[in-house]
């Protein structure tokens, strides 16, 4: 469960960032490409051995950036459809928080929620994300 500051800032991390993952993983794959496209025009200089779509194919789905990303994006889209169904005012304060970045007040004038209640949401959420990912390290 939610152990190190670490895995906290991670989590929070990949939530304010969670509407742009897709972007990121499509902008590494560009670059990742254009690394190898400039990679093909020097090695055509040293060596017979071509750059192929298939090795571009390759590096792409071996990408770690690119793998990471798509781990926090697969996993909020599982957790968030959960919580939507369960804890829909919850979801409503990720989006404000998270999504939106409004502050603490905002949120409290928005939803009603009292500071502390702020922060004891923070905590439950954090929780139940990091209680998902260990319940889906545990089903591999």
């Amino acid at each position: 469960m939610v152990s190190t500051e670490e895995v906290i800032d991670t989590i929070i991390y990949y939530l304010y960032n969670y509407k742009s993952i897709d972007n990121m993983i499509d902008e590494l794959k560009e670059d990742l490409i254009i690394e190898n496209v400039s990679l093909k025009t020097w090695s055509r200089s040293k060596q017979s051995f071509t750059n192929t779509v298939e090795n571009q194919a390759i590096a792409l789905a071996e990408n770690k950036q690119i793998k990471e990303l798509q781990f926090w994006k697969k996993t909020y889209d599982s957790i968030f459809k959960y919580i939507i169904s369960k804890y829909p005012k919850l979801y409503q304060y990720i989006e404000l928080r998270f999504f939106k970045e409004a502050d603490r007040t905002e949120i409290k004038n928005a939803l009603y929620i009292t500071f502390e209640n702020q922060a004891k949401l923070d905590k439950k959420l954090y929780r139940l994300i990091d209680k998902y990912m260990y319940q889906q390290e545990l089903a591999v």
